[in-house]
């Protein structure tokens, strides 16, 4: 055979399947995600998707928070009925978190979740996997399709093996889930760009809330369900259609209502979601309205029901209206619409 030839099937087939597999046992044997042996006990990376399932295996709880950034900073050590943690991740989309809770309850004994109310659409994001299918299965080659679709690893060269970036940080999920730090700002300040992104943001969707957990509801009678109505401030809601948001919640508490094990909290007509101090921007709230939220259900006081919500809404929707946001726009130099 000629040489030249030789060169050629050397650099076409044997190169190119020597380096895969020398990445392929590079994956194994570092194994940053920790999907193949568990190095780290105590270090998680930020995305609880993949990280959750050495979670149920570390840590006896019967109890979970699980929520968007709305509830990133709760401390579920203040919750004195059970034994929770805190499963809530930035910026998860709502038919992932149903996928995480639905495996939550599956593999572990659940007696208590609380759920918020916040960014129910079912929507795509290429960064989130299907969680059932990935931790449903133990074979290897799941566990490489994960490390396919997952930045952690060539972040973690790049970082020169750092092993925070590679492993994750040291974190308890008994505490504080506060992960990441860089969006969250010391004092609110008035930005124009806040108003503008406002006036066209999105609505909830019940239907999808409904066809959602209308199973779990059926399936787990025996987990009681505590579900957060997030209070936003009121500045956040003074652009927005907001017979058009109590409606979503309205269809939502109806719905709860045929189920005994269900609850459903809101704040909307407290004094902290007038002063836009207690907020990091117009939607995320500090750290002291997640206690005050954690306080209210220990003691089983703001519930709202379909007795009450026509008075409850009511007030809520003529507080929004009265709302005098004169000085902000006199600050901004917007037209802001009442």
């Amino acid at each position: 055979m000629n040489r030249y030839l030789k060169r050629i099937i050397i650099g076409a087939f044997v190169v190119p399947f020597v380096c895969f597999s020398c990445a392929i046992g590079f994956i194994y044997f570092y194994d940053p995600l920790q999907l193949f042996r568990e190095k780290y006990s105590n270090r998680y990376i930020e995305d609880i998707n993949i990280s959750f399932k050495r979670v149920l295996g570390n840590y006896d709880f019967n109890g979970v928070v699980l929520g968007t950034s709305m509830s990133i900073e709760n401390n579920p050590k203040e919750l004195n009925f059970a034994k929770f943690i805190n499963a809530s991740q930035w910026a998860i989309r709502f038919n992932y978190r149903t996928n995480l809770l639905n495996y939550i309850l599956k593999y572990k004994n659940i007696n208590y979740v609380i759920f918020d109310l916040a960014h129910i659409k079912d929507d795509f994001n290429s960064e989130y996997y299907n969680i059932v299918s990935m931790y449903g299965s133990d074979n290897i080659y799941s566990k490489f399709m994960i490390y396919e679709n997952n930045k952690t690893f060539l972040k973690c060269i790049m970082s020169f093996f750092e092993i925070d970036t590679c492993f994750g940080k040291e974190h308890d999920f008994y505490s504080h889930v506060k992960m990441i730090n860089e969006y969250i700002k010391n004092d609110y300040e008035v930005n124009e760009k806040d108003f503008i992104s406002n006036q066209n943001n999105y609505y909830d969707d019940s239907q999808i809330f409904i066809n959602y957990f209308s199973a779990i509801l059926n399936t787990y009678k025996d987990v009681y369900f505590i579900f957060i109505i997030p209070p936003k401030s009121i500045l956040a809601l003074k652009s927005k259609d907001i017979n058009k948001e109590v409606e979503v919640y309205k269809d939502i508490i109806l719905f709860l209502s045929k189920y005994d094990n269900t609850q459903i909290h809101f704040f909307g007509n407290e004094q902290f979601v007038d002063n836009i101090n207690n907020y990091y921007d117009l939607y995320h709230y500090k750290p002291w309205i997640n206690s005050r939220i954690n306080k209210s259900i220990n003691e089983g006081i703001n519930i709202i029901t379909t007795k009450n919500m026509d008075e409850y809404f009511d007030k809520f929707i003529k507080k929004i209206k009265n709302y005098d946001i004169k000085a902000y726009e006199e600050a901004l130099k917007l037209n802001i619409k009442e």
